[in-house]
């Protein structure tokens, strides 16, 4: 029979060694020891019994033990019984003490000798008296006891933990006293509650997995049922690597245990594969397990999901740095992309540019047929704006029916350079022109179709070598598309210093 039954076995010892916690394979082994010192105290208790008993005779009628063999036999089970590490003591029916061992005396600090006679209320306190009295009175009926107490700790500080035996010694039909046989049980009651919240712990909503020393998975809990969807069937005895995502390289795999080798345990953001084939963000933490003598004996692995945390920051990231309508970066982004390109420009020596564009005739559209076909129009130009560009310009959505692209990387001549921005903004300036054909929401069950026609100002600026703040590109840019508007609109207009 397992010790502690009421506990759920889960097989917690790697991860309750962590917390430096006596395994359940220690704890049974203990239990086992203890058990077995029980019935060999019961054996001498009962031949120490003889020594008590008024008239003890054997079968012929004769005396057991002679009265010179008494000394020597009660010397030899004293002996026996010193060594023993429970409580042995022996009370007659009148509660006075006749017999007591060294862990008695260690216990209670008093000497066998001192300890003689005494009544067990002097030895015990009121207090502890009363709650074993139930005990004592059922014992002195010949009725034998078996309960836990926690009793004060001899240093005064503290509780500890004893299992308590009292067993009635009858002679003749007669109970003549009882023996009292008191285990320490601390370190196992400990135990028992450090392998409790140990059981809760793994039950937990962070996912823990627990393998050898070679990385081989022993045991997962629930919760990392849930995070990876394996089964603790799919996973046990294979590796972690089978939740690789192929997202992190060598390196990151190398550091990560080497930081588990110098400190003996890693904690990081890992992207991990679920059995779906989902990718998913999580916070792995690694720690090593040691046995007594620091050797590696297992590691202890716990997951929390981040999907739901990562997702909420990337929806705050967009709500800070892109158009909700267009998606597209919004001014605050577009300062730190312009920033990076005229960066990019005074390092490489090539001029990048600026457009600011602004549609000719979007508000009539808007008044005539209200902000949702707008709104339709503008996603339109936005697209068609970024399909003109390369992967590494910017298109922008500098506000209202305002846009703006940054173009990097042109050439080290500036008359070439301008070349290049024209034929984009050409491209450009075309692609808007084309007509829109809009689809509207009716109140029928038909939607609606309206065609637009729409054309864009595009003003132009270069950039090298931090000549200029980003602010002032910005306005030169937008000096420049006005001046397009004024020119008759659908117009390309570079801006010039001079």
């Amino acid at each position: 029979m397992k010790p502690f039954p009421h506990l759920d076995e889960v097989s917690l010892l790697p991860y309750v060694s962590i917390h430096q916690m006596l395994s359940l394979a220690e704890l049974e082994r203990r239990v086992l020891e203890l058990e077995s010192e029980n019935s060999q105290l019961r054996i001498e208790i009962e031949r120490l019994g003889i020594l008590f008993a008024k008239d003890g005779v054997d079968e012929a009628g004769g005396m057991v033990f002679a009265e010179a063999q008494l000394p020597q036999r009660e010397y030899a089970l004293r002996s026996m019984l010193d060594n023993m590490p429970a409580m042995i003591g022996y009370w007659d029916k009148n509660l006075r003490n006749r017999f007591s061992n060294k862990a008695y005396s260690t216990w209670f600090g008093v000497s066998a000798e001192q300890l003689l006679g005494k009544h067990i209320r002097e030895l015990l306190g009121d207090a502890m008296f009363q709650m074993n009295l139930p005990y004592i009175e059922s014992a002195l009926r010949g009725e034998p006891q078996k309960f836990e107490r926690t009793i004060p700790a001899p240093s005064g500080s503290g509780v500890r933990y004893s299992l308590a035996e009292y067993l009635p010694d009858v002679v003749d039909g007669e109970v003549q006293g009882f023996f009292a046989q008191v285990s320490d049980i601390t370190a196992f009651k400990l135990a028992e509650s450090e392998l409790r919240i140990a059981a809760i712990a793994f039950k937990s909503q962070e996912g823990i997995s627990v393998t050898d020393a070679h990385g081989v998975i022993l045991r997962v809990n629930p919760a990392f049922v849930t995070i990876t969807g394996y089964l603790p069937e799919e996973v046990v005895g294979q590796t972690p690597r089978l939740l690789k995502s192929g997202r992190h390289d060598a390196v990151f795999y190398a550091a990560m245990w080497d930081g588990v080798r110098r400190t003996g345990s890693w904690q990081g953001e890992i992207w991990n594969r679920r059995k779906n084939g989902e990718i998913s963000p999580e916070i792995l933490t690694v720690t090593e397990v040691r046995d007594d003598a620091g050797l590696l004996t297992n590691y202890v692995a716990t997951v929390i999901d981040i999907s739901a945390r990562k997702a909420a920051e990337e929806q705050i990231r967009n709500l800070a740095f892109y158009d909700t309508l267009t998606q597209l970066p919004n001014r605050r982004l577009l300062n730190d992309r312009l920033a990076q390109g005229m960066a990019i420009s005074k390092r490489s020596g090539h001029f990048g540019a600026l457009m600011f564009m602004d549609l000719d005739n979007f508000k009539p559209l808007n008044d005539m047929h209200g902000h949702e076909v707008g709104d339709l129009l503008l996603i339109e130009v936005a697209r068609r704006i970024s399909r003109c560009v390369r992967e590494v310009d910017t298109v922008a959505r500098f506000g209202g029916d305002e846009f703006v692209v940054v173009l990097s990387e042109l050439d080290e001549d500036k008359i070439k350079s301008i070349v290049q921005a024209r034929i984009v903004g050409e491209k450009i300036r075309v692609a808007l022109a084309e007509p829109y054909l809009l689809v509207t929401r009716q109140d029928s069950a038909a939607n609606g179709m309206i065609e637009h026609h729409c054309t864009t100002s595009i003003g132009i600026v270069l950039f090298i070598n931090h000549e200029a703040s980003a602010e002032d590109i910005i306005k030169w840019a937008d000096m420049a598309m006005y001046e397009a508007k004024n020119g008759g609109r659908n117009l390309i207009q570079f801006y010039n210093a001079d």
